[in-house]
C-alpha cells in the first residue's frame, strides 16, 4: 500500500527517457549489470595467446582440412589483436571453440590449448565456462 492508497498492479519499471547512454545499465527488480575493462589487455598480449593456440592446433591436427578451417577463425583473431576487442573478434573466438569441439579434439585436456584459449577469454570478456573450456 502506498501514501495514497493500494499500490498499483502494473509497476513500471523500466526507464523513461529521451535519451539513455550508460556504459552497463539494469532494469527492474533484482536485476544486475556488469562490465568488463578490457582496456587493460595490450595487444601484444592478446597476438601472443593467439600465436600459441596457432602454434598448438598445428601440432595437434593432422588434418589439413580441419586445420584450414580452425585458421580462418584464428586469422581473425590475430587481424584483431591490434585493436580494442570488438563483438566480431568475440564471435570469431566462440566459433573457434565450437570449430575445435566439433573436431573431436578434447580441448579441456590439451594445455597447450585450453591455457591461451582461457586466457584470450578473459581477455575478450567470453565465460570460458560457458564455451566449455
Amino acid at each position: 500500500m502506498t501514501k495514497n492508497g493500494p499500490r498499483p498492479r502494473h509497476v513500471n519499471q523500466g526507464i523513461q527517457a529521451t535519451n539513455v547512454s550508460a556504459e552497463v545499465m539494469a532494469v527492474g527488480r533484482n536485476a544486475r549489470a556488469m562490465s568488463y575493462d578490457m582496456g587493460a589487455s595490450s595487444p601484444d598480449e592478446v597476438a601472443q595467446h593467439v600465436e600459441r593456440i596457432d602454434r598448438a592446433l598445428e601440432s595437434l591436427l593432422a588434418d589439413r582440412h580441419q586445420l584450414a578451417v580452425l585458421r580462418e577463425e584464428v586469422a581473425i583473431l590475430r587481424a584483431a589483436a591490434a585493436e580494442p576487442p570488438k563483438a566480431e573478434t568475440r564471435s570469431a573466438f566462440e566459433r573457434l571453440v565450437a570449430k575445435l569441439q566439433m573436431t573431436g579434439v578434447a580441448v579441456k585436456e590439451v594445455t597447450a590449448l585450453v591455457t591461451p584459449l582461457k586466457a584470450l577469454a578473459g581477455l575478450l570478456g567470453v565465460s570460458a565456462t560457458l564455451l566449455g573450456l
